[in-house]
């Protein structure tokens, strides 16, 4: 299908779907916000360093998997220029290819870069890099936009259905059990029973005053053996999620599991870290409808390579301890449809009496049914 500005990731409030990643002195009251930039467009943020060089600086916008870019607008809210950059892709964020030649960034308030036009490899991670010239405060950087190709519901990622956004239709959310209450997670004021679809709910109930947030029930809680259970109405194949919280605290080592009955689990992957952000702090993501509380994404990148469907998953603690400190918002998955894993032997017919179950039709010489 082809590339289209309309197709997942392309526009819109794009911060569940798009990582940031910048080196750049970003201003919004003091504090950097690149999530912004693929936010509805707005005047929120701004290059920060008034005539900084721009060789050197990188944006970088994680796709979440490997997608098709052929074309970007720019947008700010005056046409200063931005110094001279050039386009990039990769699929491990360490070695780059050039997209294009090298152009100036901006010089109007609408810039739509043509220079991606010949692209026709999916890449994950499309960088911006900057190449010579300086930027300007002036502008507010309003945000961008991709055209990009359409996402195939086969293939993992976060915006397929059931991967982000409010699910509190399709996803029940559970918790290990100790006396009849939850022995994981609880509410910041104190509720035994706390509504767990907070973690698939589209970050919709965000609640710094104490009411809806959640957090881990004790800052010295032993996580081994408890866990977090997300149950689909169908197998879904999830190779990574998000964790979304509001501090950088990193804390515990825990496995993802797998289910079709939700009582026998397969460990998926390998044991993997929860918590925090990643990179220096430079991929913070942001509670964009307050314009206020940060929000960090740590990728669990341990179920790298399942391609098998489940309709139960788990996170299960391994070793370590919880941290009380963070608010726990959401979970996003990426995420495509499957089929649960094959099971069962050989046909054996069953209540076949009197047809010659033993004669040469049901023979059964190798003696294995």
């Amino acid at each position: 299908m082809a590339q289209s500005y309309s197709n997942s990731g392309g526009t819109g409030q794009r911060y569940h779907l798009i990582l940031v990643q910048s080196n750049v002195n970003w201003g919004s009251g003091g504090t950097k916000h690149p999530a912004y930039l693929v936010n509805t467009p707005t005047n929120v943020i701004w290059f920060n360093d008034s005539g900084h060089a721009v060789s050197g600086y990188y944006i970088t916008f994680d796709f979440g998997s490997a997608r098709i870019v052929d074309e970007a607008k720019w947008y700010q809210d005056n046409s200063t220029a931005q110094g001279v950059w050039k386009w990039q892709g990769s699929n491990d964020d360490s070695s780059y290819t050039d997209i294009g030649s090298s152009f100036t960034l901006a010089g109007a308030t609408t810039q739509t870069q043509t220079q991606l036009n010949g692209n026709t490899t999916p890449y994950r991670y499309y960088r911006l890099l900057g190449i010579s010239g300086n930027v300007s405060d002036s502008p507010f950087t309003k945000g961008i936009e991709f055209q990009i190709d359409a996402l195939d519901a086969a293939v993992p990622d976060y915006g397929n259905a059931d991967g982000t956004g409010d699910r509190t239709a399709t996803i029940t959310v559970t918790q290990s059990q100790t006396s009849g209450h939850g022995d994981l997670i609880f509410g910041r004021s104190g509720f035994q029973d706390p509504t767990l679809n907070l973690f698939c709910d589209g970050l919709n109930r965000v609640d710094t005053s104490g009411g809806g947030a959640l957090e881990f029930e004790s800052l010295h809680l032993a996580v081994a053996s408890k866990w977090i259970q997300w149950q689909f109405s169908s197998p879904r194949v999830i190779d990574e999620l998000r964790w979304h919280q509001d501090t950088t605290d990193s804390y515990a080592t825990w496995k993802l599991q797998g289910s079709n009955d939700g009582v026998s689990f397969a460990d998926i992957g390998t044991t993997d870290t929860i918590g925090g952000d990643y990179n220096n702090n430079l991929r913070r993501q942001y509670n964009v409808s307050s314009n206020s509380v940060f929000m960090c994404q740590s990728t669990f990148i341990g179920a790298h390579g399942n391609t098998t469907g489940y309709t139960y998953y788990r996170l299960t603690g391994v070793s370590g301890n919880a941290n009380v400190n963070p608010f726990l918002y959401e979970v996003t998955f990426r995420i495509a449809t499957g089929s649960p894993p094959a099971s069962g032997g050989l046909f054996r017919p069953a209540g076949l009496a009197g047809l010659g179950s033993g004669g040469p039709f049901f023979a059964d010489p190798l003696g294995i049914l």
